[in-house]
């Protein structure tokens, strides 16, 4: 159910009540997710602007890259219920844990 705040003809502010259709919902509650992630793989020093190349695969590969890198940001804060941590800060803690790892022992 959702409320909105509405003025009325003759000035007077009236709240009233509605359900969306669950599509609807789904929409306007995940909408943003996209941007997020487009915003963080842009900001602020996307991988595709360092590693400047116009040769296809890599190109593609560093989008992937990219995506991926927010996409684990945006995860990991929204399962601790924590702000994002800044994107320099979580790639520089992810390029040391990747560099540090006991995977193979």
């Amino acid at each position: 159910e959702t409320l909105r705040s509405v003025t009325c003809a003759d000035g007077s502010r009236s709240t009233i009540r509605f359900k969306y259709p669950e599509p609807i919902s789904h929409h306007n509650r995940a909408k943003h997710w996209v941007d997020d992630t487009n915003n963080r793989r842009h900001d602020p020093i996307a991988l595709s602007a360092v590693w400047r190349t116009k040769w296809w695969p890599t190109r593609q590969f560093t989008f992937l890259l990219e995506v991926a890198e927010a996409n684990a940001a945006n995860a990991r804060s929204r399962a601790r219920k924590q702000k994002t941590e800044p994107q320099l800060d979580f790639r520089r803690s992810l390029a040391k844990k990747m560099l540090t790892n006991n995977l193979d022992d």
